[in-house]
Order: C-alpha cells, then sequence, then structure tokens
C-alpha cells in the first residue's frame, strides 16, 4: 500500500454498508406479488353478447341508442351496446332483472354489483335446467324453495323444453303444472299436432 492509500477501519465500515445498500436498491424486491386484475374496458358502443331465455321471438329497443335488438327464439345470442345494458341495469329493468335475457360477459357483470348479486342468487340456465331433470317430487320441493325471479325463469325454460320435446313426460308435466299453476299440457299437445 502506498502513502495515499491508508484505510482506517471506519472507511472500511462505512463501504461496507454502502454496498450492502447498493445491493438492496439494485435486488428486486421479493416480496410476493399480488395479481392486479386489470378491468377490461367497454366502448359506449361495444356489444355485450347476451342470451334470450324467452320462447319465441324477444324484442327490445335502445333506451341510449334507440336500436332495435331482436332475439328469434330461446337460447339466441343477440349483441347489445354497452351503454344500452348500463342504462337497463340503472334503470332495475325487467329485461334484464326478471329476467328476458342473460348476460353473457364476466367482465360487464363484475363492473356492477347488484347484477353479480343477481345472478349469484338467481342460479345460472344450467343449474336451473338440471332441476327439471330431477325427479319429480325432488324437483317440485326445490321449486318451491327457489326465489321468485327463479321460477319465473325456471318456467320460461320449462315451456321451451316441453315445446320442443325434452319434456315428453306427462307426470312431469302434470307436476310442474301443479308447482307453477300453469297448464304446459297445452304447449305439448300443440307441438304434437
Amino acid at each position: 500500500m502506498g502513502k495515499y492509500d491508508t484505510k482506517t477501519d471506519a472507511d472500511v465500515s462505512t463501504e461496507k454498508v454502502e454496498e450492502v445498500v447498493k445491493e438492496k436498491k439494485e435486488a428486486p424486491s421479493k416480496r410476493t406479488s399480488k395479481k392486479v386484475e386489470t378491468k377490461k374496458k367497454f366502448e359506449p358502443s361495444s356489444e355485450i353478447e347476451c342470451r334470450s331465455i324467452v320462447q319465441g321471438q324477444l324484442f327490445m329497443d335502445g333506451t341510449k341508442t334507440g336500436r332495435d335488438y331482436r332475439w328469434e327464439d330461446y337460447g339466441d345470442i343477440t349483441g347489445v351496446e354497452y351503454r344500452d345494458l348500463v342504462s337497463l341495469v340503472h334503470s332495475k329493468s325487467g329485461y334484464i332483472f326478471n329476467p328476458f335475457f342473460i348476460i353473457d360477459n364476466e367482465d360487464f357483470i363484475k363492473e356492477f354489483p347488484q347484477l353479480q348479486k343477481f345472478y349469484k342468487e338467481n342460479y345460472s340456465v344450467k343449474e336451473l335446467s338440471d332441476i327439471l331433470a330431477l325427479p319429480n317430487s325432488e324437483m317440485v320441493k326445490t321449486i318451491e324453495i327457489l326465489p321468485r325471479s327463479a321460477v319465473d325463469t325456471l318456467k320460461k325454460i320449462a315451456v321451451n323444453q316441453v315445446g320442443n320435446g325434452q319434456i315428453d313426460s306427462v307426470r312431469k308435466i302434470k307436476a310442474l303444472d301443479e308447482v307453477f299453476g300453469t297448464d304446459l299440457n297445452l304447449i305439448a299437445e300443440v307441438f304434437n299436432q
């Protein structure tokens, strides 16, 4: 070492501290990062797929756009503009909350807590269809404890299934008529002619 290279213990300690601080600044954070869920941003004219749960044709006028929306039959899917759907949600429209159609876009549903809650409480169409496949006594007991809006939706599904022959058991139709207060047998007769 030369005469100018003398280091004191304090200098060596300071260098070590500086190195540790530098390493910590440069080292990537070891904290576990949470996945940040990005919300999908919809444009006002974005089309959101909506599936009809009405037997036969369904028509709707867009409250914001004035557009005519049309579904030909049960299960048809039509794109409804974002701004029209938002308007229907805010006004608690029967098209959505009765419902006449199901919104098939999870990102849109997540945007509205009241819509998310409604869908959670009122079963999906698949779950409601599964109820119709239960043995008659179990089916009736299940229907009797459903919320009213789910029963209304289930009626629509039952009408469709009786009409297209999926439900053709006289006993099942009779059980449905008793629990719904309907006469689905007439539908079966009309479609079987």
